[in-house]
């Protein structure tokens, strides 16, 4: 995966396979019922919820446009929430080193959405900050998000926005309860380049965080 594909997402390759899976998972038959229907189900919710994600990312032109990453949109989002902010406290707070944090704060100054300023109490501590440009980005942002959503769902019937209503509340009764996660399936025996390949994919979403 190339460099822009992780910290943007992928790219219109990707967009199109997700379609395609939905419309091979759609065209299926359930089946009877019991396991092997819940797991149909689930793909189907998966592809879905994947399709979604890619349809919604062209209209984040503000975003890809500023050449950042998500670590920095994280970031910026971190130090928003806490008024007095070290580089140790975000690079706590991201679960990243503090050489890491040093180099999104460094991007963020570059681009005007942060600056450093000296800790009153300790002047040899750097207190972060976000600048009003990086305040009305964010801003600007969610405004947008929150548009496209309330477009979107204004398309659905009364009935539809009900069991759309209905099924997200009850996705969200099973998050909030903090139900330990099922394990995943282990695959079975696979081909030493085929683990090779798992681990390393592993190992760059690690780092990405």
């Amino acid at each position: 995966m190339s460099t822009n594909e992780r910290e943007h997402g992928p790219g219109p390759e990707s967009d199109h396979k997700s379609e395609q899976e939905i419309s091979e998972i759609g065209a299926e038959p359930l089946a009877p019922g019991g396991a092997a229907a819940r797991d149909q189900l689930v793909a189907r919710c998966r592809a879905i919820l994947a399709r979604l994600l890619a349809l919604a990312r062209p209209q984040l032109s503000d975003w890809l446009g500023l050449d950042l990453g998500m670590g920095h949109f994280k970031a910026m989002l971190v130090v928003r929430a806490h008024e007095h902010l070290t580089v140790g406290g975000l690079a706590r707070a991201l679960g990243v080193s503090e050489p890491s944090a040093s180099l999104l704060v460094d991007k963020l100054v570059t681009r005007g959405l942060a600056d450093r300023r000296s800790d009153p109490a300790d002047r040899r501590r750097a207190l972060v900050r976000l600048t009003p440009q990086a305040h009305e980005l964010l801003n600007r942002l969610r405004q947008t998000r929150d548009e496209h959503l309330i477009s979107w769902l204004s398309l659905l019937s009364e009935t539809e926005l009900e069991s759309l209503l209905h099924g997200l509340e009850a996705l969200l009764r099973v998050v909030e309860a903090g139900e330990p996660l099922a394990p995943l399936a282990q695959p079975s025996q696979s081909p030493p380049m085929e683990r090779a390949a798992g681990a390393n994919g592993l190992e760059g979403a690690a780092g990405e965080n």
